[in-house]
């Protein structure tokens, strides 16, 4: 295995005014030390290793399923519908539907009163 990076060092001193002590900021509560990071070293790690690592992993099967029934429910009131529908995206729903029975979206409502764990299988239509 080998590994390579680029070493950069990040430029935590570009906000300072030049009468600033870049070891020090100033806080509302006085001045604090600045916190200094320090970088791994990665290629003493590898030597220091020995042998070979290997992994089995594993988890269990985990599926997202929505938990109440995908269902419907259509009310016209003359031009104008109303959905009831476990929608996550009710004004996506809206333009859809209006699309499909060649209705303006103001004539179209679209209520969702709850969603259980939809997991995006709610978004579309």
């Amino acid at each position: 295995m080998h590994v390579s990076y680029d070493k950069q060092t990040p430029n935590v001193e570009a906000d300072l005014k030049p009468d600033d002590d870049p070891a020090e900021i100033v806080t509302t509560y006085g001045p604090e030390k600045r916190l200094q990071s320090e970088r791994g070293d990665p290629e003493n790690r590898f030597r220091q290793r020995s042998g070979e690592n290997r992994s089995d992993l594993r988890h269990a099967i985990r599926n997202a399923y929505p938990i109440e029934l995908q269902a419907a429910t259509a009310m016209w009131d003359g031009d104008k519908l109303t959905i009831y529908e476990e929608s996550q995206s009710i004004f996506n729903m809206r333009g859809v539907i209006a699309q499909m029975f060649g209705l303006p979206k103001e004539n179209v409502r679209v209520i969702t009163k709850f969603v259980g764990s939809g997991f995006g299988s709610k978004l579309w239509p």
